[in-house]
């Protein structure tokens, strides 16, 4: 139900911006991270960039879409969650991504930005909700 929804309102994957015809429902902020479905949180992509991802934090041409997608789409977001029974709290999620984000960079963690490549977590990207 929820990658039906998105297909309503983005045929593209979130990541590498070519068209899908199969599409998985990524987490933008990992799962592995924060283990809660939040509908605001939810991305489309194709199966071979959701994979290479996996449960690492995107790069930040990769977070500053998904900001610019979940404020566009915030209500479109709402309805899905709802249709599918899932928390939608654009609030929340912007919370816990900032939060992920931070930690991150007090880790010295890396950012995927595509199959193979990875960039640092810097301070600037704390800078995108401001």
């Amino acid at each position: 139900m929820v990658a039906t929804g998105l297909r309503k309102i983005n045929t593209s994957c979130h990541y590498c911006g070519n068209s899908v015809r199969e599409a998985d429902v990524d987490h933008f902020i990992p799962h592995a991270l924060y283990p809660r479905d939040l509908a605001h949180n939810f991305v489309l992509a194709r199966p071979g960039c959701n994979r290479s991802k996996s449960d690492t934090l995107a790069a930040k041409h990769h977070l500053q879409n998904w900001l610019e997608f979940v404020h566009a789409r915030a209500d479109d977001l709402q309805q899905i969650g709802n249709e599918a029974g899932i928390t939608a709290d654009i609030y929340t999620t912007n919370s816990v991504a900032k939060w992920g984000y931070a930690n991150a960079i007090s880790g010295g963690a890396q950012a995927w930005v595509q199959n193979p490549m990875y960039e640092p977590i810097d301070h600037s990207y704390l800078n995108l909700w401001t």
